[in-house]
């Protein structure tokens, strides 16, 4: 229980975090895609947007808990269409409350229905317990900011 409390303060602190550095960075991610870089495949031109990309979804295959939390969270950061099976995929499997948590927040910042549907379905059909009302509380906030209100 103390666990689950400490994971979701975190959480929420690493979010809470983002937000503001974020907000203050003014880094704009839409900048990468218009970049390109020669790569050594064939000679073809590839954004660097992709593979940034690329190496996030390999990420994910991590053994390393670190390196999966960090990419789940840069590729809902980059609304990674890509990223939108792989993270379906965690949200299902993972045991661990704090990925799920991520991998939630990751899908609904995507903005995709099928993964919306997926969290959606995770809080009316799971058990009422931490992770449910965590899921829940991302979820409202993500309905109000795209229509408006709580659906």
């Amino acid at each position: 229980m103390k666990t689950q409390l400490l994971i979701t303060a975190v959480f929420l602190f690493l979010l809470s975090f983002s937000v503001v550095a974020s907000a203050q960075s003014g880094v704009d991610l839409s900048l990468l895609d218009n970049a390109s870089t020669k790569t050594n495949v064939e000679g073809k031109y590839i954004s660097k947007y992709a593979v940034i990309e690329a190496n996030y979804l390999t990420g994910l295959k991590s053994n390393n808990i670190g390196i999966e939390t960090s990419c789940v969270y840069f590729l809902g950061e980059m609304k990674s269409e890509k990223a939108l099976f792989p993270l379906m995929k965690m949200f299902r499997e993972t045991k661990s409350d704090g990925v799920k948590l991520l991998a939630a927040w990751s899908l609904l910042k995507i903005g995709d229905g099928r993964g919306i549907y997926l969290v959606k379905q995770e809080i009316e059909n799971g058990d009422r317990t931490n992770i449910s009302c965590m899921l829940e509380w991302l979820y409202k906030d993500y309905s109000l900011k795209t229509i408006g209100k709580v659906d």
